[in-house]
């Protein structure tokens, strides 16, 4: 007979049965959890993995480039900087080992100078590179007057690009202010830079500067405009990158560091602005650079106009002219003169020096090339024994590291030759008073500025035969020295074609460029050209 199974034992049974089987199913659900999450954060970790594997990849990709590019720049700065060192480094030994003759070491030397200053402007890109990667560029902001940067890139650019056969326009706002508060030096290098590859990338057409103000938004704009090669979008994408140019090609062909744009991108956020860069490949470029500036001041009158047209014998005070080449001095002269100035003439740095000590002057206008003392070490001695009166440099050569030089040693600016009668004008009435008191007529300028004109022309065979001889014995030095009084005087007079093609062949001379014989032998028949013009003009 089969034992009967207590309803209790089978009461537990089935309770313990049914709890296992919840636990089971509650372990079974936990699993199932956890091995949802543990499949998710696989999938997490993988694709985490995937992402910083593309992100590694990324970084990679861009240091390699980063190192290609440094390479290319190292590759072009050794080129850059070792071309011109060759040259300092060849012509000096050659100078100590007595290779070079008497004769011809002032022309080598001459040659040395042009090179190191090359040297000089490269090692100045690279500290600002260099500056600008560890954070320690700054700008000033100090108030100046607008006028003379724009007037000074005018007398600069204007000339070469005549040289190459293209036209340069500078339209200006009518609203222009007088002065501005920002950093003067900077601004003026980003514009140097700008204009600079415009006529470098140009070979037909012309290169347009615009200035606009905005007295609201206290902003200005520049626009430099070309008809030169254009870029590609491509080529847009790579321009303000560090340590390298839109095309390698660009490098090998046209030559540079690559690091001018880049500065200028930088020094404009600096500025408070930006440049903005439109182009199409053939169709040239556009190149817009805003500036952030502080403030305004006489944004009522067009300061640029009323210079220009100002009055005879408006100012009263005394300079002081230091300047070897005796057209030049009557050309001043000329306009001191008309303006009603008390004036002293000085035809070399030491007379210069001594006059200036044992006058009363207002201001000093300094050549900087003259015999016995030139204009640098004049003002360096003047400085170093206290004379604290303005004193500016007079002179063609109107680089960059040139006026950078002039500052350095003690000159307080530089008015270009050609002489740009605003800027003139612009300088002198910063440092003398207004005359109220005389009336003369305007009639007056005519007169003397056809004295000087007289008198240019009658010295023009003279520079001409100079000019021949030193051809015909193919002395560079004497060609040098011809070719710079000249690249100045034709300009003053308006005499375009003649400055244009006396600056290219100064420019050649200075580098020891056999051409610049060649182009002064045109040159020659060129001021023979114009002295029959001039001639049949006195006739006619």
């Amino acid at each position: 007979m089969t034992e009967m199974v207590p309803k209790s034992r089978l009461l537990r049974e089935k309770t313990a049965r049914k709890e296992a089987e919840k636990l089971l199913e509650q372990k079974s659900l936990e699993l199932f959890n956890k091995n949802t999450a543990l499949e998710a954060l696989t999938q997490n970790l993988e694709k985490l993995v995937e992402e910083r594997t593309a992100e590694l990849v990324s970084a990679r990709d861009a240091a390699m480039a980063a190192s290609r590019a440094k390479s290319a720049f190292l590759a072009n700065m050794s080129h850059e900087i070792r071309t011109p060192l060759t040259a300092v480094i060849g012509f000096a030994e050659n100078i100590q080992a007595g290779i070079i003759s008497e004769a011809e070491i002032s022309d080598t030397i001459d040659t040395i100078i042009a090179n190191s200053k090359h040297l000089f402007t490269i090692l100045n890109e690279i500290l600002d590179i260099s500056k600008i990667e560890s954070g320690q560029l700054e700008v000033e902001q100090i108030r100046f007057a607008l006028e003379p940067i724009i007037i000074d890139l005018d007398s600069i650019f204007k000339p070469i690009c005549q040289a190459k056969g293209l036209y340069f326009d500078l339209n200006i706002d009518s609203n222009l202010p007088k002065d501005v508060i920002t950093d003067p030096t900077r601004v003026r290098q980003i514009l140097m830079n700008l204009i600079g590859n415009a006529v470098k990338f140009t070979e037909n057409g012309r290169i347009s500067l615009n200035v606009k103000a905005d007295q609201v938004a206290q902003q200005l704009t520049f626009q430099v405009i070309d008809t030169g090669i254009g870029m590609s979008e491509e080529q847009i994408s790579k321009l303000f990158n560090a340590f390298s140019q839109a095309d390698n090609s660009i490098t090998r062909r046209y030559g540079g560091s690559g690091l001018g744009l880049t500065i200028a991108k930088e020094l404009s956020a600096l500025l408070n602005g930006d440049i903005r860069v439109e182009s199409h490949p053939g169709q040239g470029s556009t190149f817009t650079f805003t500036v952030g500036c502080e403030a305004f001041f006489d944004t009522s009158l067009n300061h640029m106009t009323s210079v220009e047209s100002m009055a005879p014998n408006s100012l009263k005070g005394s300079v002081l002219v230091v300047e070897d080449n005796e057209v030049n001095q009557e050309l001043i002269a000329q306009h001191l003169k008309y303006l009603g100035i008390d004036f002293a003439i000085e035809g070399n740095g030491e007379l210069g020096f001594q006059a200036a000590l044992a006058g009363e002057y207002d201001i000093i206008l300094m050549d900087i090339q003259m015999p016995v003392m030139d204009g640098k070490e004049a003002v360096k001695i003047l400085r170093s024994v206290g004379y604290n009166k303005p004193i500016y440099a007079v002179t063609a050569n109107v680089m960059s590291q040139d006026i950078t030089e002039y500052r350095q040693i003690g000159f307080n600016g530089h008015i270009g030759k050609p002489i740009n009668k605003k800027h003139f004008y612009s300088i002198l009435c910063k440092y003398l008073q207004a005359n109220t008191n005389d009336e003369s007529s305007a009639s007056e300028q005519f007169d003397y500025m056809a004295e000087a004109r007289k008198k240019f022309f009658a010295s023009l065979p003279g520079y001409k035969d100079t000019l021949l001889d030193a051809c015909v014995s193919q002395n560079n030095h004497a060609l040098n020295a011809i070719l710079h009084q000249l690249k100045g005087l034709c300009g003053n007079f308006n005499l375009n074609e003649l400055d244009a093609l006396a600056k290219q062949a100064y420019h050649l001379s200075e580098t020891g460029n056999l051409d610049a014989f060649a182009l002064s032998e045109q040159l020659a028949a060129m001021i023979d050209a114009t002295l029959t013009e001039f001639a049949n003009e006195k006739n006619g």
